[in-house]
C-alpha cells in the first residue's frame, strides 16, 4: 500500500524506488528460500479508507500475500485489524504509538521509532527536546501536512 496518487504520492514513489532497490538486491542473492520477491504496488492514495478496501478486494481476488507495507498511520493504522485478521506480516514507517502493542496487533512492525520516544514535548514552554538538544516546536499553521 503506497501513495502513488494525492498529496503523498512523492513519498510513495520514494518508497518505492527503496523497495525495488531492496528487492533487487534479496532477488540477485537467491530469493528468500530460493523464491523470487515480487513487490506489487496498491496505490491507496494515503488514506486509510482506500486502503482497507483496496487491500479487501486484493485478499477477495489473489492468495494472501507474505507480506504488507504502508508508509503512514493515516493507512497502518485502519490497515493493522485487517492485517491482523487476517494474518499477514505487516511493516510500516508509521510513527504512531498506536501499533506498539503486539498483544493487538501480533504482525505489524513498525521500522521507525515512535515518535514518543525520540521527543519529548513540554506542553507548558515553546521548546521541544530531541535527543537531548534543543529546538523550535513547529508552527502548527505550518504548510507542512505530512503525517
Amino acid at each position: 500500500m503506497l501513495p502513488t496518487s494525492g498529496a503523498l504520492a512523492t513519498y510513495g514513489s520514494q518508497s518505492k524506488g527503496s523497495l525495488d532497490a531492496g528487492i533487487s538486491l534479496v532477488n540477485k542473492a537467491g530469493g528468500i528460500d530460493g523464491r523470487q520477491v515480487k513487490l506489487t504496488v496498491i496505490d491507496d492514495g494515503g488514506d486509510g479508507a482506500q486502503a482497507v478496501a483496496k487491500l479487501q478486494a486484493y485478499l477477495s481476488d489473489h492468495s494472501k500475500p507474505d507480506a504488507v507495507f504502508s508508509q503512514y498511520s493515516s493507512e497502518a493504522l485502519p490497515l493493522a485489524p485487517l492485517t491482523t485478521q487476517a494474518g499477514i506480516f505487516s511493516v510500516t514507517s508509521s510513527i504512531t504509538p498506536a501499533l506498539t502493542d503486539p498483544k493487538k496487533f501480533p504482525y505489524t512492525f513498525q521500522q521507525s521509532i515512535p515518535i514518543r520516544t525520540v521527543i519529548d514535548v513540554s506542553p507548558t514552554t515553546s521548546s521541544t527536546r530531541v535527543t537531548g538538544r534543543s529546538a523550535t516546536r513547529p508552527s502548527t499553521t505550518s504548510p507542512d501536512t505530512r503525517p
